[in-house]
């Protein structure tokens, strides 16, 4: 469908929407391939601003299915997804402590994953029969406490009871209709009477938060493994009964005209045994991929990546080498070099289903060099690294990681998790130069997003991975060199990680009570020359009080007065009929998305903001926020400046903000430091000196 067409069911969508309207849209944006994109996102928050304080269980529905595709996740999607479960959920289970469980505001819980706990939620009661993976225990619901967040379960032969965190339950218990013929599935006497078919059958009718076909056979082992029969028994028991067998199956998928079709005749061999590719077999995948025209598209390069995944399992690695080689460089996610990767490219390393995985993983093995292999490995999201690096080694992936240009947080991570099966000098990877660096990495895709914040939150909450830190480091000077002007802190944060690092070391403790660490952080102490021409811009990010609250004020009226306006101004034009040719209508979309740009960007910097009155700025031999300094140029005139927060420059009156060009240049420069101008003249800093009193009291005033 096209862009306007699009536009326009969200309009209609806005004003009139029916369930047919949003289930019609609903079903188009499942099959669009960029919903995570600016302009399906720009559309989501136009909707959400059109049905503000009008949500009712329509709209509600609509939302929390629109958040199972994995759109754009904003702090508006999640504060309306929030409302949403709260409008939807019957009154036994909406409270706060449930409600909390969902992880609305975990930005950790994606926003698919809000969906499945949320629908799990809603078959909570007591009695309901419940399996949990990681135990391999079978037990049923006797208490649902709001209060302390979790869910008592007795096991089903009465042995014994115990709580499970709410959260737990919501994101990994399989959940079943209680009643007798559940229980069959969890026997408690031999002998045991059900045949495999039947056991499929009950589990497959009766489960209450869906099971796949890998999940019902893990719980059939689990559960019957050895008690009721031996491991060597079991796979016969579940194949002779479970009428699988695949009847008719026509081409041989080497035979495959397309990737789709080869996915499709792939899919077909599941369960056939005795199934082999032959050398006839290999020639001819290999002119398929020669000849087929790939696409970009992310659900393209998940079918592809699937039916790479399944030929493993029917081909050598000589054979599989061969049928693959067209595809080397072909493809997005396999491009010719490894280093320099743009994670764009790699997205789809996002999505791959974790049981595909390994058979994947195991092809590139068989293609690539290992030295390939290690360095691909350093680009990859954490929820890979697992399967991925098991197959490289330590000495390689070190190497890699060394010869990279940026860190990423997934990779640190990941060495950190498995910290135990490293050697000494891959664990040295995680030293606060990198975590910095990769912490300050920005525009990530979402896939890469969620390591940076645990990683952050390792360095600011964990004593371990703090001692570890500290530990790594000969100089302590230079953890506080490595958070200098890092701009990934939240006001209060920086100051607060210092405070806990001091408390681990005492040689770090002494340097901030004596005042040392103060200097390091704003440009003074001992630095190479290097560092002291370095950028030192101060965090967070400092502006006037006068000038914060006229940017409050500036929000304030944009989502008060002029999208409310914007939205009528979009109604009234859309009445006049054709979008093609009604320039009134493009007025207004483009007013919209202005508003919409403006409106993120003044909540991103607001966000980021510390407001000062700059009456207690202290004044030492260098350049800082707060102070006038006088310039000397080469034909003997001075020029008197004044150097402000973020959002108070005026230019016309020598006001210099921090953040200009002109500023960031002189920002820790003393008296006597030359520098040049950007209009070309050379200048020196002749005069350092406190702002005038009548300067304070305007940047000062709204206090």
């Amino acid at each position: 469908m096209s862009a306007p067409n699009l536009e326009e069911i969200f309009i209609e969508s806005a004003e009139k929407p029916t369930p047919e309207l949003l289930g019609k849209l609903l079903g188009i944006l499942k099959d669009h391939n960029d919903i995570e994109g600016e302009e399906i996102s720009n559309h989501i928050d136009f909707l959400f601003e059109s049905w503000a304080d009008d949500l009712d269980p329509v709209k509600a529905e609509f939302i929390i299915s629109l958040a199972e595709l994995a759109p754009a996740d904003t702090s508006v999607f999640r504060k309306n997804i929030n409302d949403s479960v709260k409008k939807l959920l019957p009154p036994y289970i909406n409270k706060t402590g449930f409600i909390r469980s969902l992880g609305c505001r975990d930005n950790n819980v994606s926003l698919p994953e809000i969906v499945v706990r949320y629908r799990t939620m809603l078959q909570l009661k007591n009695g309901v029969f419940t399996y949990q993976p990681d135990s391999h225990v079978w037990g049923v619901i006797t208490n649902i406490d709001e209060f302390s967040g979790s869910v008592a379960i007795s096991q089903l032969n009465g042995t014994n009871s115990f709580a499970v965190p709410l959260e737990v339950v919501l994101s990994r218990v399989k959940l079943f209709h209680p009643g007798p013929e559940t229980k069959k599935l969890a026997p408690v006497a031999k002998p045991m009477r059900i045949v495999a078919r039947e056991y499929q059958e009950i589990a497959m009718k009766n489960a209450l938060n869906g099971l796949t076909d890998d999940e019902l056979k893990s719980i059939a082992s689990h559960t019957l493994i050895p008690e009721f029969m031996p491991a060597d028994q079991f796979e016969s028991w579940w194949k002779s009964e479970a009428g699988s067998v695949v009847a008719g199956l026509g081409r041989r998928p080497s035979e495959a005209r397309s990737v789709h079709e080869l996915h499709m005749l792939l899919e077909k061999l599941e369960g056939v045994e005795g199934f082999s590719f032959n050398s006839s077999d290999a020639e001819k995948l290999t002119a398929l991929f020669s000849r087929v025209k790939l696409s970009s598209a992310l659900k393209d390069n998940l079918m592809l990546i699937e039916a790479v995944a399944m030929l493993t399992k029917y081909m050598d690695k000589e054979s599989l080498s061969i049928a693959l080689e067209p595809l080397k460089t072909k493809v997005v996610f396999w491009p010719a070099s490894a280093d320099n990767m743009n994670l764009k490219d790699l997205e789809v390393w996002g999505k791959v289903p974790v049981k595909v995985m390994p058979e994947f993983i195991k092809a590139c093995e068989d293609i690539f060099p290992q030295e390939y292999f290690a360095s691909y490995a350093t680009h990859l999201p954490l929820r890979c690294l697992n399967l991925f690096c098991e197959h490289i080694d330590d000495e390689l992936l070190t190497q890699a990681i060394l010869d990279s240009r940026d860190c990423s947080s997934d990779i640190l991570l990941w060495i950190w998790k498995n910290r135990k099966s490293h050697s000494r000098h891959l664990l040295s990877m995680v030293n606060i130069k990198n975590v910095a660096s990769a912490l300050g990495q920005n525009n990530l895709p979402a896939a890469w997003g969620s390591a940076q914040r645990e990683l952050k939150k390792q360095l600011i909450d964990k004593k371990d991975f703090q001692n570890h830190i500290i530990d790594l480091e000969d100089d302590v000077t230079e953890i506080v060199y490595a958070l200098q002007g890092a701009r990934f802190f939240q006001p209060g944060e920086q100051q607060s990680l210092l405070v806990k690092l001091s408390r681990l070391s005492d040689e770090l403790r002494n340097i901030l009570e004596t005042g040392q660490g103060r200097k390091l952080m704003t440009g003074g102490g001992k630095q190479t020359e290097e560092q002291q021409q370095a950028e030192l811009p101060p965090q967070p990010i400092i502006t006037s009080v006068f000038s914060h609250r006229a940017m409050l004020k500036e929000l304030d009226e944009i989502v008060k007065v002029h999208i409310p306006e914007n939205r009528e101004a979009l109604k009234v034009a859309r009445a006049h009929g054709d979008f093609r040719e009604n320039a009134e209508y493009d007025a207004a979309k483009e007013r919209r998305n202005f508003l919409s740009r403006r409106r993120n960007e003044l909540e991103a910097d607001i966000l980021n903001v510390q407001p000062t009155n700059f009456r207690d700025i202290e004044l030492n031999d260098r350049i800082v926020i707060g102070c006038s300094t006088v310039f000397a140029y080469e034909n003997g005139k001075n020029e008197l400046f004044h150097v402000v927060g973020a959002w108070d420059g005026k230019p016309e009156q020598n006001w210099l903000s921090y953040k200009t060009r002109l500023g960031e240049s002189v920002l820790g420069k003393k008296v006597g430091d030359s520098f040049q101008m950007p209009d070309g003249r050379n200048a020196v800093i002749k005069e350092i000196k406190p702002l005038p009193a009548d300067i304070i009291e305007m940047l000062a005033d709204g206090e």
